[in-house]
């Protein structure tokens, strides 16, 4: 079994492995504070006033010790905290000048409020020993390692994703090696290029029910990995219905220690009397709530479309009934766009455009920051781009691309304000942040500086020089959010940020993008396809 998140970070703070002789040694500094520190460098804040946020009486916090970090020399293999934490760190820490910076830090940073996928709860999955990342506990009932990835329909990953949601859910990690849990990381880019579509395809196709899964990549010390988090089917057991080499249909393969394999029978009736158990429980409290609304209740049977009140019988068309699709929160739907049936205190139908009204549930948690960024660059036609937009709602990146999927999706600004007032679980700031770019209340345009119009010039003039440091990728995105030429060649400029995106991820760990380049696609988006 996984030890619990924050366990984990409790026992690794103050730890890290120094040099090659791979010594521990008790670290002044924890891994949260090295983790907003290096969020502050990357946000261009000057070393002597980083110091001043960590300093404290009984801790000073060395100059040199900050451009260690910066340099990777200390604290190498721990990830930037993102935008929203580095926020919310600055905004508590004049009110709470109470608290010693390093226990604010840990205060403030609620790692187990992350996604399953979130790099830094996989980060937490390993150990840093003798120079290398270990899987802790390597091979258990919760997690299955995979040393390379293929194809989303590959044999292997069907079984083990079919195992996991019969079981209690848990991780299929890409680039570690099974018997000794050693990252080794992956040789290619076959996993970060897939579009989380073809694994929902690839699932749908081979198992019912579908189960719900997360899609995450990580770096950790120059070494890449890939994870598929797969939730618990409560609605079980999944069975598998087609064959795909060592994958049968018709078998419900579990997740047992170190393997996944058809279920003992045993287990078998173990999960079919928990399943029972919860059914019974849910008709007791449906029961229950018919029995409060009394008189108000109704009743719908989607055999023959009749909704039974105290009014009388109604009745719904054939026509609509055969079309009504269902949707609950976790579960795939093949097609968005056909009828729905809404019950707000009466019946009506919404009808829309497939790539209009699109809510392929799966869909949206297996899309990353680093898929937004990619599909936009690449101009790349997603199958859902209304879920692309909505993805921002969850995000903590403040800059990514919404108007070309706005676009791509037919979506006008009406449309989407209302999509995004009932998104469910989103965050209020990322939503209102969202509402505001959409308005145009907010811009990721930025005033260009003397430096900046060198650099616009050299791109016109077709001069610009390759980038060869973190800053000057910087400078050269910066540069791009101050771009005001709407008849220059958005494809040479998209050119341009892919080289720096592809810079950036060789200088350092930040999968997703530096914060200027993110913003300077940001601009692009907006300059180029918002509607004015």
């Amino acid at each position: 079994m996984l030890l619990p998140i924050d366990f984990i970070f409790d026992r690794r703070a103050g730890q890290a492995m120094v040099g090659n002789d791979a010594k521990k040694v008790r670290r002044s500094i924890s891994d949260q504070e090295i983790s907003l520190i290096k969020a502050m460098l990357k946000r261009g804040m000057e070393k002597t006033t980083i110091q001043a946020y960590f300093t404290h009486p009984d801790r000073p916090v060395n100059y040199g010790r900050i451009t260690n970090i910066e340099q990777g020399d200390y604290g190498p293999d721990i990830i930037s905290a993102g935008d929203e934490e580095l926020d919310k760190f600055l905004g508590e820490w004049r009110t709470r000048e109470d608290f010693a910076p390093q226990n604010l830090a840990e205060t403030l940073l609620d790692f187990a409020s992350l996604s399953a996928v979130h790099p830094k709860r996989l980060e937490a999955l390993f150990e840093f020993e003798n120079g290398s990342h270990v899987l802790r506990g390597v091979e258990t009932d919760e997690v299955e390692c995979k040393l390379t990835f293929q194809k989303p329909g590959n044999d292997r990953l069907l079984r083990a994703v079919a195992a996991l949601a019969n079981n209690r859910g848990g991780y299929v990690l890409f680039g570690v090696e099974d018997q000794t849990g050693l990252l080794k990381g992956l040789k290619d880019d076959r996993f970060s290029n897939n579009d989380p579509s073809k694994f929902a395809q690839a699932f749908k196709s081979a198992m019912e029910p579908c189960p719900r899964f997360e899609l995450g990549e990580v770096v950790l010390n120059g070494i890449a990995m890939g994870a598929v988090y797969v939730h618990a089917e409560l609605d079980g057991p999944v069975i598998a219905t087609r064959d795909e080499d060592s994958f049968k249909a018709g078998v419900v393969y579990y997740r047992y220690p170190g393997e996944s394999r058809a279920i003992h029978p045993a287990d078998f009736r173990r999960m079919l009397a928990a399943r029972d158990q919860r059914a019974r429980h849910e008709a007791a409290n449906l029961a229950k709530r018919v029995i409060e609304l009394g008189g108000d209740a109704a009743v719908l049977d989607l055999k023959n479309g009749r909704i039974d009140n105290r009014s009388g019988p109604i009745y719904m068309s054939s026509d609509l009934l055969s079309k009504m699709h269902l949707v609950r929160e976790g579960k795939f739907v093949q097609k968005d766009g056909a009828a729905t049936l809404r019950l707000v205190g009466d019946v009506e139908v919404s009808q829309g455009s497939p790539e209009n009204l699109i809510r392929e549930r799966i869909v949206r948690t297996a899309i990353k920051d680093s898929d937004v960024l990619r599909n936009f660059i690449e101009q790349a036609e997603v199958k859902f781009p209304a879920e692309y937009v909505l993805h921002s709602c969850h995000s903590n990146k403040h800059w990514l691309p919404i108007f070309y999927y706005m676009s791509s999706a037919g979506l006008s600004e009406a449309d989407i304000v209302s999509a995004v007032k009932v998104e469910e679980g989103a965050s209020p700031s990322a939503r209102g942040r969202l509402m505001d770019r959409i308005k145009g209340r907010i811009t990721a345009k930025s005033m260009p500086s003397m430096g900046s119009r060198s650099i616009i010039a050299s791109i016109i003039d077709g001069s610009l020089e390759q980038p060869k440091t973190l800053g000057d990728v910087r400078k050269q995105a910066i540069a791009i959010q101050g771009w005001s030429d709407k008849n220059f060649a958005l494809q040479k400029l998209l050119s341009i940020l892919a080289s720096l995106r592809q810079k950036a991820k060789e200088l350092s760990s930040d999968d997703n993008g530096l914060t200027e380049i993110r913003r300077a696609a940001a601009w692009l988006d907006e300059l180029f396809f918002k509607r004015s």
